[in-house]
């Protein structure tokens, strides 16, 4: 008889045992979930702040390619379209281009068309933002 009562006594400590990891495994995950989502809202920000870097500065047309190779990564919310202004009065745009469906990159190589980018020419930046305050690209003007 003390044998059964050895057994059911185990059963139950056993039980009471999964229940409580299940208990502490549940508060764990809606732990790790509301983190997550915190994370991922400052991720978020710091993107935003990093394209607040563009706005207002000069920097050089080797700087312009990079951010047009790189529009696809310089937001992790929108997709940004990079507008350049030359001197030699071409105006084009890049990247996540509206009304387009694909991304447009900038290919250009002959110095002597009017699209190219200078790599050492300056350029002033500024950011287009929507009537949501939302960033939607960077327009570069050549100085």
């Amino acid at each position: 008889m003390n044998k059964k009562i050895l057994i059911v006594a185990t059963l139950v400590f056993a039980l009471a045992f999964v229940a409580v990891l299940a208990v502490m495994n549940s508060g764990l995950l809606s732990t790790a979930s509301n983190a997550n989502k915190k994370l991922s809202n400052t991720l978020s920000m710091t993107s935003d702040y990093e394209l607040e870097t563009y706005n207002g500065t000069t920097v050089t047309g080797d700087t312009v390619i990079s951010a047009i190779k790189n529009a696809k990564t310089l937001s992790s919310n929108t997709k940004l379209e990079i507008i350049v202004k030359t001197k030699e009065g071409s105006t084009d745009k890049y990247g996540f281009v509206e009304g387009k469906d694909d991304f447009t990159d900038y290919t250009e190589t002959d110095s002597r068309d009017n699209d190219f980018i200078n790599p050492t020419a300056n350029f002033e930046a500024s950011l287009e933002k929507n009537d949501n305050d939302i960033i939607t690209g960077i327009e570069f003007v050549q100085e």
